[in-house]
Formats: C-alpha cells, structure tokens, sequence
C-alpha cells in the first residue's frame, strides 16, 4: 500500500514538474514579445514629439527631468521589466499634463474600473479612460504591438469624431451667415502662486468664477460681458463686470482706470489688435475643425451617443498639450495669417507661458450637427520668468462649461455712444518696455522636490 502511495506521489510530482517546466517555458517564449519599460519611454518619448531618442536609459532620464517617470526609493527604475497597463497609461496621463491625485469631475463621468480607490494611478487611469484611450485589465503586461496601439490612438484623432467635427463646422458657418450667435461658458479658475519669488505672497490662494456672454453677428460684430466672482481668504467676496465690443475693426474693452480704479471706457490702438479681424475671418471660412497646422496639439475620440434633455447626441473627447509656444503659435499662424501685429502678439505669448494642457468633452446633435454643449479642463503654466522680470504665478487651472449656444435672427449689436467716443487706451511703447530694468531673481524652493522623490512611480 505504501509503495503504491510512493509511486502515485512520484508520478504526480514529475507531472506537475514537466507541466511547470512547460509553462516557463512558453512565458520565455512570449517574454520575448513583452513591452519593456525603457522600450516604452523611448516610444513615448518619440510619439510625444519631445525628441527622436533610441536608447531606453536616455529616454527615461528625459521622462525624469519632466516629471513624468519617477524611480523606486533605491534610484532604479527597473527599464528591463515590463511595464503594464496601468504604468503605461499613468506615464501617458503625465506627458499629457494631467496631474496626481486630480479626481475626474463629475460633470465627465468616470468609468469604474478594477483599481481601488486611492490606489496609485487610480485617478490617471479613470482620466484617460474616460477619454476613451485605455481598455483592458490594468494590471496587464503589454507587448510592443499593443504598446504601439496605445501610443498611436492616444496621439492622433479618431477619424469619425473628425468626420463629425468637420461637419459641424460646415453647418455653424451656413447659420453664421444668416444668424447670430449667442453663447454663455462659466468658468471656474485657481491661481498657483510661485513660492520663493518676489510678489507671490500677493497672489493668495484665489479662487473664483467667471462667466462670460458673447453675442457674434458675422463678420465684423462682437459684444461680450464678462462677470467675474473672486473668493479670496479673509476677504469678502468681490465681484465685477467688463464689457467688450469690437466693431468695424475697433475693440473697446471696459476696465479700471489707473488713478481712480472706475471702470472705463477705452479704445485699444489699431496697430496692436493682433488680428482680429483676420483671426474672424479665417475662422469663418476654415471647412476643419481641426486644421492640419494644428492636429500635432489637439486630438479628439469618438466616445458614443448618450441622450441631453431628450435629444441624443455625440459624445466626443479632445485633448492635448503645448510646451513649444513658438511652434504652436507658428502653426495658428499659418492657418488665421501671418500680419506684422500677429507676429507680435505670438512673441509675447511664447515668452509668457511654459505649457497648456487641456481635455474635455463636446456634445453634437446627431441629427443637425450643431454643438449642444461642452465641458473642459485646463492647466497653463507661466514661464519663470518674463522679460528679464521673475514670473510670481506658477499656474492657473480652468474649468470651462458651455451652457448656452444658440443661433438666432434676433440678435443685434449696437454700440452706445459713450463706448464710441472713447479715448484712446495708451500703451507703453517698445523702447520703454525694453528699459525696463530686469530684477534680481530670488531663489525658488525646488517645487518638484516631492514629485521627485523616493515616491513610487511604478509599482
């Protein structure tokens, strides 16, 4: 009885044993075709235009100095392991500009998924699924063909939400011609102040709303109200109200004056409008929504139908992100014209900022291929500094909702007198802008110091 038991056990162990040798055997066989991770960043590093890097090691250190890739407490950032999808889509959700621990608002509809809540990457990983980029099971180990596929849908447009966008295009610019053009966006911002500089500590922790109302009648009429909530610590809550016109190529823009602080009226110099009438124009008569000088920054994904107040309509995600100003403001230029004033005003903004991000989603009717509504979210870093003055605001975030849009035969713009006779708004000329005696730079605390510490990046 014994010996049958021995032989038995003796039989099961060399069974299970060339079984257990067999599946080593075949993962070798696929570990073959597994995405490692300093593969991964070199294709990351390439699909984001942010250089044509061949090596892992150095295309990893690229990810490091932007704040993307993050090592394990002993330094190593493990680049022969592979990397799953859950690694791969928290790295994507940073080089897109979307931050830690940042919840999807509501208004976006999170997706669940198999992650629990507060655990690393949870809120990355519902941020680009709900963008439509990433399914399957998180925990994952991708190969380089579905590495490939991730990168491509994430860095390029779905060709039906193009399909659609341009079509919507298409039907705005017919109504444009016969209808004016109401909407209504209320925006919700916070100011981040840069420590270590000399004026921060007068940018509190600001937060406010604003809402915005801009009447078009196509192609030279713009009337736009502005009305702006600020909640600053220990203060009463402020409120106020701009006005804007711009007409016949003139812009009159309600503000403070300098010596009272009461709102006036002023007129802004023709030869500093960037534009404007040009960028109108342009914007009218383009059949894309997405023009091809453009399609490296914004990107859009078919998401479904769902039903808005009884109607059904699209669903469409955008995102994208800017860091070279030069080349995106290159690449509007092209598309709204290249005048000396636009030249000019492109300049400033490419010194000013350091980066935009910016996802959300777009509603369009099925059935008439107009635009029902939209949310956003934005994050604009400033640059450090500004011509030769150190910049106090590190960086603004925006939420953007679209509550009103609509054509109609009743809207008219008629601008009063008292914003016609205005007088007119006195800038400070190049030669004095430039003597401008820069000042002395103070040392900032390292503000990435916790982003690049021994905090897990991959776990």
């Amino acid at each position: 009885m014994r010996k049958a038991v021995f032989l038995l056990v003796l039989l099961l162990v060399l069974v299970t044993g060339s079984t257990a040798w067999g599946a080593v055997s075949e993962r070798e066989e696929v570990s073959d075709c597994i995405l490692t991770r300093g593969k991964f960043a070199v294709m990351l590093v390439q699909a984001a235009n942010m250089g044509a890097i061949q090596d892992g090691e150095a295309a990893a250190r690229l990810l490091v100095e932007k704040g993307i890739l993050r090592g394990y407490p002993d330094g190593d950032l493990k680049l022969d392991r592979g990397i799953t999808r859950l690694e791969a889509t928290v790295l994507v959700g940073r080089t897109l500009g979307l931050k830690d621990g940042i919840e999807v608002p509501e208004w976006m509809g999170a997706p669940k998924n198999e992650l629990p809540q507060g655990y690393w990457g949870y809120d990355l990983y519902n941020w680009i699924s709900r963008l439509g980029l990433v399914k399957g099971d998180a925990y994952d180990v991708l190969t380089e063909a579905q590495g490939t596929e991730f990168l491509n849908k994430v860095f390029t447009s779905d060709a039906r939400a193009k399909d659609i966008l341009n079509k919507v295009k298409k039907k705005e610019r017919e109504l444009m011609e016969n209808f004016g053009l109401r909407t209504g966006v209320e925006c919700s911002m916070k100011m981040i102040a840069r420590p270590g500089v000399e004026g921060a500590e007068k940018i509190p922790q600001v937060e406010g709303k604003v809402y915005t109302v801009q009447e078009m009648v196509w192609p030279d009429k713009i009337h736009q109200t502005t009305t702006i909530s600020m909640n600053i610590p220990g203060e009463e809550q402020q409120e106020f109200t701009f006005e804007m016109y711009f007409v016949d190529g003139k812009m009159y823009q309600q503000m403070p004056d300098p010596d009272t602080g009461k709102l006036t009226w002023y007129r802004w110099p023709e030869d500093m409008l960037p534009g404007m009438e040009q960028i109108i124009e342009q914007a009218a008569i383009q059949t894309q929504a997405v023009p091809p000088e453009l399609e490296e920054f914004i990107h859009y994904q078919m998401l479904g139908t769902k039903e808005i107040e009884g109607e059904e309509v699209y669903e469409i995600a955008f995102y994208g992100r800017v860091d070279d100003f030069e080349k995106f403001m290159k690449a509007a230029m092209n598309w709204f014209g290249n005048g000396e004033q636009l030249q000019q005003f492109a300049g400033l903004v490419a010194q000013m900022l350091d980066s935009m991000s910016y996802w959300g989603i777009q509603y369009v009717d099925v059935d008439e291929y107009v635009t029902r509504g939209m949310q956003s979210a934005s994050l604009i870093t400033c640059a450090e500094e500004f011509m030769g003055r150190p910049v106090p605001l590190k960086a603004e975030e925006m939420t953007m909702e679209l509550e009103e849009y609509e054509f109609s035969d009743g809207i008219e713009i008629e601008v009063p007198e008292e914003v016609l006779n205005a007088p007119l708004l006195e800038l400070p000329s190049k030669e004095e802008t430039s003597k401008l005696p820069p000042s002395p730079r103070e040392e900032a605390p390292d503000l990435l110091l916790e982003e690049k510490d021994t905090s897990l990046a991959m776990e």
